[in-house]
């Protein structure tokens, strides 16, 4: 079943996380660094477990969505986009807060929002942006952009039901 499968996928990738001093559960990438965001990391992992536990009250021993959720509070983030970047800790940490995890998610949404300003520009005429991967250029869309930080923002705040589809 296509269920057990996923269940065994990510018993599988969470073999791969690193336990940090602060007790925190984080995607271990190559040996090299370890990763927080949606995409890749530990905040994406976490969604999909409130999933499960939503839907099939299933947990992994040795991995919780606190010490998943504990690496998603860096006060440096390079970027801004949803799925590797500020914004997507915003919309992830607002669905793990909508799940039952307020009290845990409460204080790194809050910081992760106080800090979105770290990345705007502002144009000459007033306009708001904000960059891309890498941040090489100004960026409209979903995934990296200020789409994605607006998108991010009014799911946090309450405006938006979802920010992803089938992600609530």
């Amino acid at each position: 079943e296509a269920v057990d499968l996923a269940r065994e996928l990510l018993e599988f990738e969470l073999t791969g996380y690193v336990r940090g001093a602060d007790g925190s559960l984080q995607f271990n990438d190559a040996e090299r660094r370890s990763l927080g965001y949606v995409e890749v990391g530990s905040l994406g992992t976490a969604l999909v477990l409130a999933e499960f536990a939503r839907h099939e009250g299933w947990a992994p021993a040795d991995a919780g969505i606190p010490d998943l959720m504990r690496a998603n509070g860096p006060e440096l983030m390079v970027q801004s986009g949803l799925f590797r970047g500020r914004s997507g800790f915003i919309a992830g940490l607002a669905s793990l807060a909508r799940s039952g995890y307020e009290q845990q998610a409460r204080s790194f949404i809050d910081r992760h929002m106080a800090q979105l300003g770290l990345h705007e520009i502002q144009t000459p005429d007033g306009g708001l942006h904000y960059p891309g991967t890498r941040n090489y250029k100004l960026s409209s869309d979903l995934r990296t952009g200020s789409a994605g930080v607006l998108t991010a923002v009014a799911f946090a705040e309450g405006r938006r039901d979802n920010w992803l589809p089938g992600v609530v």
